[in-house]
Parts: C-alpha cells; sequence; structure tokens
C-alpha cells in the first residue's frame, strides 16, 4: 500500500490504528498493511504536528523536530471540551428525567381526583334572571 492517492481522513485513520496496536503487533501490522517504518514515522510526525489535517507533507524527514506535545495539547483541549459537553448533557438528562417523574405523578393525581368527582356538575347551569334593571 502507498500512502499516495490516499486522504488526510485515511490518514489518520491508518495511524490512530497503528498508534493504538499493543507493543510488538506493530511490525506485523506494518507488513500486512504495506507500510515502511519510514512511511509509519512521516505518518507520526505529520499527526502529531497537526499536518495531517491540514494534508501537508514535510519534504524530509530530517531535521524535523519532535513536537508530539502541541498535538497532545490540541487532543487534551477537545478532550476537555467533549467531557464538558457529556456534563453538560448529562445534567440535562437528570432534570428531563425529574420533569417526567413529576408529570406522571402529576398525571397520577389527576386521575385520582377524577375517579372520586361526582359524575354530574354540582352548579346548576346559568339562567337569565329578571333584575329590575333588565326590564324595559
Amino acid at each position: 500500500m502507498s500512502l499516495v492517492g490516499l486522504t488526510a481522513q485515511q490518514k489518520i485513520d491508518l495511524i490512530t490504528e497503528y498508534l493504538g496496536l499493543p507493543y510488538g503487533t506493530k511490525a506485523a501490522w506494518q507488513k500486512k498493511h504495506g507500510l515502511s517504518s519510514k512511511h509509519m514515522t512521516q505518518l507520526k510526525y505529520q499527526y502529531f504536528a497537526g499536518d495531517l489535517d491540514r494534508g501537508l507533507t514535510p519534504r524530509t524527514m530530517e531535521g524535523m523536530t519532535d513536537i508530539p506535545s502541541a498535538r497532545q495539547l490540541q487532543l487534551e483541549k477537545e478532550i476537555a471540551a467533549r467531557d464538558k459537553q457529556i456534563a453538560d448533557l448529562s445534567a440535562e438528562l437528570e432534570k428531563a428525567r425529574k420533569v417526567n417523574d413529576v408529570l406522571g405523578k402529576a398525571i397520577k393525581l389527576v386521575e385520582k381526583f377524577s375517579e372520586h368527582a361526582p359524575a354530574t356538575p354540582t352548579t346548576p347551569p346559568s339562567s337569565k334572571k329578571n333584575t329590575p334593571s333588565s326590564r324595559p
């Protein structure tokens, strides 16, 4: 397999799969996918520098600085944002569950009171009364 012709997302998928492999299985994975160590090193540098997302490819491998900390900081920010989103959604879910519980209790009370309510209305139908002010 060659990296030429792969989209940035396909390269990201490859390198994240590779980085997630347990120790001792990476060489077999590389052989299975037809990728050399040089290809994987190049992908790692691009991934950790955040260049894969932008489609940037280094000219050479010599003299490149290893800056996984920048990529790690970016990933930590994304994780923190997702953790906050999860917490917000969990709070919203808990609130919805409480509202659902209260509505269920209210429905039961309405049903209970409607069972004990008289079948006929207690107030007489409205009728016109002759009052002195209404006569001509």
